[in-house]
């Protein structure tokens, strides 16, 4: 493991940078010795563990945030039935569904999206959880980011990023369908990437989106139980909030998190770059710090009375690693 420190004080740069009352801290928590792909994350607010999802292997780990120095502890892995892990939210006390499949050239098969459950461990998740196949959808391609609906957390949404839609899936009776599919969450032919819809969020009455191909963020309305709300014209509307234009273009956005006051926090990454980003509720788009994290993969927003706002990262270079930003 390596540990770096940076303290980041912040200069004029274009394209705006935000201006924080307290420099920002920035540690590099852990880092895989050998190259490990993580996608994505997800902190249990009982135990303040992280859990990362990987592309290599398809393999869990959990991470001791409590720890200053945290190790990555296997907890299981879903290979051969899938050799990459992505999406992971939570759908109750120490139960989780994640999105994984057999990964291709943006191609996957035999997706499916699974529930892992630490039952007796939920106070202490460091044992291996007992993992089930609840759902598979041969429609989908690629699917990516992953959120459960506030109301219903045992029902999810799944954002596919080459069919360019949202599936909603029920993780108590497998059943599934699509909630919407659009141009706006595909990928364009001529597009510099493949990949459409990315991160996925529910958030008061939308399911936010990034959109990778297209540099757009934006939103869906939908209901308690995750169906889509039609416009006036009866027809579903995605809302463009904010897109990378005005001089970062070379980013591309990953997943999200959003803060108490609505503000979110984004991965910035892509082969020309690596930031970790801000859109505020108006949809203006700044750049908060682009040291330490190579190729950030998602960001996860936690925050205690009394104490500063902090950012856990996941990176897929870099050995693969964990970044914590404190505020």
């Amino acid at each position: 493991m390596h540990l770096s420190t940076l303290f980041l004080t912040f200069l004029s740069l274009s394209p705006t940078l935000s201006q924080p009352t307290s420099p920002i801290s920035v540690t590099q928590l852990f880092n895989f010795s050998t190259s490990t792909d993580i996608e994505n994350g997800a902190i249990d607010p009982v135990t303040n563990t992280m859990l990362i999802t990987t592309f290599t292997d398809a393999r869990l780990y959990a991470l001791d945030l409590n720890d200053p120095y945290p190790t990555a502890n296997l907890l299981t892995s879903f290979y051969p039935n899938a050799t990459a892990i992505t999406g992971i939210a939570p759908i109750g006390h120490g139960k989780y569904a994640i999105t994984g499949g057999v990964r291709g050239s943006y191609h996957y098969y035999n997706e499916t999206i699974y529930t892992i459950d630490f039952g007796a461990f939920a106070a202490n998740i460091t044992a291996s959880p007992v993992t089930k196949a609840v759902a598979h959808l041969p429609q989908a391609i690629m699917l990516n980011g992953l959120a459960s609906l506030p109301r219903r957390p045992t029902t999810v949404l799944a954002a596919d990023s080459r069919v360019g839609c949202i599936f909603r899936i029920d993780t108590l009776t497998g059943t599934s369908d699509i909630v919407i599919q659009s141009d706006a969450l595909s990928a364009p032919a001529n597009g510099s990437s493949e990949i459409g819809i990315n991160g996925l969020k529910t958030h008061g009455e939308y399911a936010y989106y990034t959109n990778t191909a297209l540099k757009t963020f934006g939103r869906v309305k939908i209901t308690d139980d995750g169906i889509a709300v039609p416009g006036k014209d009866g027809k579903v509307e995605v809302e463009v909030l904010a897109t990378l234009d005005s001089g970062l273009e070379k980013y591309q956005w990953d997943d999200f998190d959003f803060d108490e006051e609505g503000t979110v926090y984004v991965a910035m990454g892509g082969p020309n770059g690596s930031a970790i980003g801000t859109i505020s509720p108006d949809g203006d788009v700044e750049v908060l710090f682009t040291k330490v994290v190579r190729g950030p993969t998602s960001v996860h927003v936690v925050e205690k009375e009394g104490m500063r706002k902090k950012l856990y990262i996941t990176t897929n270079s870099g050995g693969g690693q964990v970044v914590e930003a404190v505020l």
